[in-house]
C-alpha cells in the first residue's frame, strides 16, 4: 500500500523526496525484503534525490539484520567519501551487524572508531560485543570494553555482559575474576540465576575444587534450580 501511494505522489506531480524513500526502505527491510530496498535505493539516484544519514542508516541496517555486513560496510565507506557525516546510530547497526555475524574483530575495530568520535553505544551493542569477545576466549578484552563503557557517563552494564563475563572467566578456570564480576553484578541489582550457578559449578570442577562445586549444586536444589545447571 506505501508503493501505491508512492505511485499516486508521482501521479499527481508530488516528487518523492529523501523522506519518502527512507520510509519505504525501512518498510521493505523489516519485511526482509532488503534486494528490494535496494532497487529503491538505486531509484534515488536516477530520479537524482540527494542521499542523507538518514537514508544511509536505514540501508546500513536492512542490509545488516540481513546478514549483508559487508555490503553495508561499503556503503558506510560511501558516505565518508561522500561528505554523509556518520551518526552514532550507523556504528551501532554495523557493530551489531558484525557482531551477528560473528566477526568480534571487525566489530571492535568500528567500536573503536565510534569512540574516537565521541559516539557513546547503546548497552544491547557492548553486550554484542562482550559476549562476541568472550565466547573467542578473549574475556580480558571483553572485560575491558564493558570498563571502557562504565566510564561514560548515563551507561548502564546489563545483566547479559555480566553473565557473559562470569561464563568466560569460569570456562577459562579463573575463579576469582568469576567471582568478583558476581559480586559486582550482585551490587547492580543483578542476582545469580541457574546458568551462573551452573558455570560456577562447572568451573569448580574444572579447577579440581570438588567441595565448592558440590556445595554450589546443594544451594542450587535448596533454591530450586535443580541439578541440571550447566549452559549449552
Amino acid at each position: 500500500m506505501a508503493g501505491v501511494v508512492r505511485n499516486e505522489m508521482e501521479r499527481f506531480g508530488c516528487r518523492p523526496n529523501v523522506f519518502t524513500y527512507s520510509i519505504l526502505m525501512a518498510g521493505l527491510s523489516d519485511e526482509g525484503l532488503v534486494d528490494d530496498a535496494a532497487v529503491v535505493w538505486r531509484e534515488m539516484d536516477e530520479n537524482g534525490v540527494e542521499k542523507d544519514v538518514m537514508a544511509y542508516n536505514t540501508m546500513i541496517k536492512g542490509l545488516c539484520e540481513a546478514g549483508e555486513v559487508g555490503r553495508a560496510e561499503e556503503l558506510f565507506r560511501e558516505m565518508g567519501l561522500g561528505g554523509v557525516e556518520a551518526s552514532c546510530t550507523t556504528f551501532e547497526c554495523l557493530v551489531g551487524g558484525y557482531c551477528r555475524a560473528g566477526q568480534v574483530d571487525s566489530a571492535l575495530a568500528l567500536w573503536r572508531d565510534a569512540k574516537r568520535r565521541g559516539f557513546g553505544m547503546e548497552s544491547a551493542v557492548v553486550d554484542g560485543i562482550v559476549e562476541g569477545l568472550c565466547e573467542k576466549g578473549r574475556v580480558a578484552e571483553g572485560s575491558g570494553v564493558l570498563r571502557e563503557e562504565m566510564r561514560r557517563e548515563g551507561f548502564g552494564p546489563s545483566r547479559r555482559s555480566y553473565e557473559a563475563l562470569v561464563k568466560g572467566f569460569c570456562r577459562g578456570g579463573e575463579m576469582e575474576e568469576a567471582v568478583r564480576v558476581q559480586a559486582e553484578m550482585a551490587g547492580r541489582g543483578f542476582g545469580a540465576g541457574q546458568e551462573v550457578y551452573g558455570e560456577f559449578v562447572e568451573g569448580y570442577r574444572m579447577v579440581g575444587d570438588v567441595e565448592k562445586a558440590a556445595r554450589l549444586e546443594e544451594e542450587m536444589i535448596e533454591m530450586g534450580f535443580g541439578r541440571e545447571c550447566k549452559i549449552s
